[in-house]
């Protein structure tokens, strides 16, 4: 087994603090943290009882710390396992306890869910606060607000990451007083670095003092462009929407392309503008093109993570995901021009030698996290009830698009702030030209999404129901097709064209509930056989 650095001189300890007051001497641990994920800590520790009450323990809030001389590094989080390793009737019992952040939480709750009007930052910090998680922005970008964005079938942190990975936002863990801050930062790699340079020693033997030791560097290819293409109703459709970013990498990395297709990522919130107010009543969204390139760069900047790595051993115990280092004195110097800490690995015993392992990218490159997180997919499509303001029996914008309500949407209010203005599948559609058939208040309607996004849903059917019944009472008139309309507001009139298709009584039925206009450009003819 390879030797790694002791971090710890005579006199550094362990604690482990849980609210339960239950009393646990930790012998050996293990912390894994990393940059946009839940740091880990595992530990063995010593108990006289061979029976813990394990529900004094799990779900507890927990926290650990090391001391070494003058420092002192702490977790606090929740303890989400503890295990029995060995009893002994007559002595100390081994335990193995782990501990996550409170972050952890939000894994084991999914849902279904809507958010209107919210940037990525506004929702990571409504899910935060709803759980009451210690957070801070450290945002250097703006970030517009996005008309509609949908939690679908997946956990709050799935949501969350995902969400932040789009918007190009990492997140880490601080300690401030007694409890563990979650940051969220959007350039990691400009914080202030550091107070102490790190000096790199090949040889460690005689050293005194903080050191890095056993600098590993690499160079990995990855893609060196990104082209992102979205689509936007009010633009021509041969209108390329979207941007191609490059990097400054080798030239076999250019020829590694990545072409993303994502529809709606570049419609953000914006200034007011004429020509639609029913569809802008609730916020004015269009495709930007500026933020559409930054989108772009971010995801470029995600996928070549890694491209450039380093590693190494040190004997610093405040070197933590989001802590931005020197390290002077390496054959490498890009290493002196400062390195970002993306991952951290601590081991040790209360007795023995610790170690400590970090990774890390450079400091002069921007970070983002990399692209981890799935988006959901709708895999078919969904019943929704079309809904709008209390009076109306018709609600609808300039292009037609209708507000739905989805049954799983436990926030929704069934009015005309439900969900997003939802386009509607037509017969035929063409420009002035074409049938129209908008669908009303209470009715049933059949929902895909473009692409399975559940971002971007769009009506592509109708259905009857127990409470919005067929025209023609079925079975008994089921030779009869046609359409009939409700005279609205209200209802009461009906204007009507009637096909009986029974063999023998076949006949046509016009019925207009008031009156007929009929235009002939040129000629009319009509046939009777029989008077």
């Amino acid at each position: 087994m390879a030797w790694l650095p002791s971090i710890r001189p005579p006199g550094g300890t362990l604690s482990l603090v849980l609210a339960s007051e239950i009393s646990l001497d930790v012998r050996r641990f293990s912390i894994v943290e990393g940059l946009s994920t839940f740091f880990s800590i595992t530990l063995e520790a010593f108990s006289i009882d061979a029976a813990l009450d394990f529900e004094e323990v799990v779900g507890q809030t927990a926290r650990f710390t090391i001391h070494r001389g003058s420092e002192t590094r702490s977790w606090t989080g929740v303890c989400r396992a503890a295990r029995l390793l060995r009893a002994e009737e007559d002595g100390l019992s081994t335990y193995e306890i782990v501990i996550v952040p409170a972050l952890w939480l939000l894994t084991e709750r999914t849902s279904r869910r809507i958010f209107q009007h919210l940037s990525e930052p506004e929702i990571a910090t409504r899910l935060l606060t709803e759980w009451q998680i210690p957070h801070e922005l450290r945002l250097s970008d703006t970030y517009k607000p996005r008309e509609y964005r949908t939690q679908y079938d997946e956990s709050d942190h799935a949501a969350l990451s995902r969400m932040l990975e789009d918007a190009g936002i990492s997140y880490f863990f601080v300690e401030k007083g007694d409890e563990t801050v979650l940051v969220l930062a959007d350039a990691p790699q400009l914080r202030e670095p550091r107070a102490g340079v790190l000096p790199f020693k090949a040889d460690t033997t005689m050293v005194t003092g903080e050191y890095a030791t056993g600098v590993c560097a690499g160079r990995e290819l990855r893609p060196g462009r990104l082209m992102l293409r979205d689509r936007d109703h009010r633009l021509p459709t041969a209108y390329p929407l979207g941007g191609l970013v490059e990097a400054r990498a080798l030239a076999i990395e250019a020829r590694l392309e990545r072409f993303q297709v994502t529809p709606g990522a570049l419609l953000f919130q914006t200034t007011p503008s004429p020509g639609t107010p029913a569809a802008d009543a609730r916020g004015t969204y269009r495709s930007d093109e500026r933020a559409g390139a930054r989108i772009a760069r971010n995801r470029l900047d995600a996928v070549r993570d890694g491209a450039v790595a380093f590693d190494f051993e040190t004997n610093a115990l405040d070197l933590a995901p989001g802590v931005v280092v020197h390290i002077a004195g390496h054959p490498r110097e890009e290493v002196g021009r400062g390195v970002l800490i993306v991952e951290t690995r601590i081991e040790g015993t209360f007795d023995d030698e610790w170690t400590h392992h970090c990774v890390a990218r450079l400091a002069a490159l921007p970070y983002r996290p990399p692209l981890r997180t799935p988006r959901p997919r709708v895999q078919g499509i969904e019943s929704a009830t079309v809904v709008g303001p209390p009076g109306e029996e018709i609600h609808c914008d300039e292009f037609g698009r209708v507000r739905v309500h989805f049954p799983w949407d436990r926030e929704s209010t069934m009015d005309e702030h439900s969900s997003c203005w939802t386009p509607v599948s037509q017969g035929w559609s063409g420009a002035g030209y074409g049938a129209i058939h908008l669908p009303r208040i209470g009715q049933e309607v059949l929902v895909a999404f473009l692409d399975g996004d559940p971002d971007r849903p769009m009506i592509v059917g109708r259905v009857f129901t127990a409470l919005e019944r067929v025209p023609y009472p079925l079975p008994a008139h089921k030779t009869q097709s046609g359409i009939r309309t409700s005279s609205s507001p209200g209802g009461g009139g009906y204007n009507e064209i009637l096909f009986e298709d029974k063999k023998g009584g076949e006949f046509i039925r016009v019925h207009a509930e008031r009156d007929v206009q009929a235009t002939v450009e040129r000629d009319a003819s009509l046939l009777v056989r029989r008077d």
